[in-house]
């Protein structure tokens, strides 16, 4: 098509073949070449503007296929749609507001728009517009439940929680199915650390067989692993693991799972595979080397340990863990020097502090060991742990022994 195109450039049937092809092929760049010839933008037909606009769009240059199609004469009502959609993804709400708006005038039946454009007003937070729209929605449209919820979700915006989920339950009511009324309610009660609650919605969500069932199942599973109903939690893992082999995450999360329920080995199986799959996840390096540390076998947790630093250098969790096992194994002065680099990733880890304490007060630097101490407890005043190392050690030393006996008191 190219070679007949030079031989006949005046051929606008072989034009709009070759243009075509270029597209199919997603040779967009060849594309607009050719419908642009020698003409400016602003010489085209609007006909034209709009190939060389949606083209730019599938190319997701979005502001030159938004200034493209602003300079047509007659804009449509779903250039104005896709108008607001270029801006959205621009992060310029106002302007996908306008055109939004521009399109609900025009197509006053259209719910779905007119939701969009009040969660825009939300993500602006913009809350007394958005809440204006949808209570004016409310008489004009059947499909109340969405409307409730979408009032809902300005009350949740506006931590209002109670009022929140006397609206979702309510969008429930008006429809049973209501898969966005149901996992709000379900994510409030997860963010309150009530898992029953949480669980029940969920377990909805799965007995009726919605979408996202796989992502819904997964949750519900860690939903139960937190509320301490492991056999339920390993039930839905295990299921989900025969057609998810290669998900890491499940692995994972059965991994703890059976570490909960006192299946050490099984545990350390799984969160093994974990890692084969995602050799950098610092959860599952984290969790099986505590596990090690579970089953006492010292020599193999620091060995974990070490193997997680050197993967991972530029995790805080890596160093820290490190300087850990080496406390276990009774390498004080390693663990001192580990932990001072955990420190440069965070100077207020209240747990690095515990462990360098700990280890400045093996060596016999008591001094460091109480400033090691104190700084814990300045991040953290009710730290027990800290208040009775420290209190501890200064009446093994006979000093301090009024300061020792209010952090002991304070410890019990």
């Amino acid at each position: 098509y190219e070679l007949a195109y030079k031989l006949d450039p005046k051929s606008e049937v072989l034009k709009e073949l070759l243009i075509n092809k270029y597209i199919l092929s997603q040779k967009y760049k060849q594309a607009i070449v050719l419908i642009k010839g020698n003409n400016k933008i602003e010489q085209l037909s609007d006909e034209d503007k709009r190939a060389i606009s949606e083209l730019y769009l599938k190319m997701e240059q979005y502001s030159k296929s938004a200034e493209i199609l602003e300079s047509i004469n007659n804009i449509t009502l779903n250039e104005n749609r896709t108008l607001g959609f270029i801006y959205e993804r621009l992060n310029k709400d106002e302007k996908a507001i306008e055109y939004y708006s521009a399109y609900f005038k025009e197509n006053p039946r259209s719910l779905k728009m007119a939701i969009r454009i009040a969660e825009l007003y939300s993500k602006m937070e913009e809350y007394d517009k958005a809440e204006s729209l949808y209570v004016s929605l409310e008489r004009q449209f059947d499909d109340k439940s969405i409307i409730i919820n979408g009032l809902g979700a300005i009350k949740l915006l506006k931590k209002d929680t109670a009022s929140a989920i006397k609206f979702f339950k309510t969008a429930l009511l008006l429809d049973s199915t209501s898969t966005r009324a149901i996992t709000n309610i379900a994510q409030i009660y997860i963010s309150q650390e009530d898992y029953p609650k949480a669980i029940k919605y969920y377990e909805k969500l799965v007995k009726d067989n919605y979408v996202s069932k796989f992502y819904n199942k997964k949750t519900l599973a860690l939903l139960y692993y937190y509320n301490k109903q492991y056999l339920e939690a390993e039930k839905i893992l295990t299921s989900l693991l025969t057609e998810n082999i290669d998900d890491h995450e499940l692995h994972f999360y059965l991994g703890l799972v059976f570490s909960e329920n006192d299946k050490i080995d099984l545990a350390e199986i799984e969160l093994r595979k974990a890692l084969t799959l995602k050799d950098d996840y610092s959860d599952a390096w984290i969790h099986l080397c505590y596990l090690i540390l579970k089953k006492k076998n010292w020599d193999s947790a620091l060995e974990c340990a070490k193997k997680f630093r050197y993967k991972m250098p530029k995790v805080g969790a890596s160093w820290r863990l490190y300087g850990y096992a080496l406390n276990i194994s009774k390498q004080y002065k390693e663990a001192i020097y580990i932990l001072k680099k955990a420190l440069n990733f965070d100077q207020n880890d209240p747990s690095v502090w515990f462990e360098l304490g700990s280890a400045y007060e093996r060596t016999g630097n008591y001094k460091k060991a109480a400033a090691a101490f104190k700084k814990v407890l300045s991040i953290n005043p009710e730290d027990a742990a800290a208040a009775n190392y420290l209190g501890y050690m200064w009446a093994e030393q006979n000093k301090n022994l009024d300061s020792a006996e209010i952090l002991l008191e304070m410890a019990l």
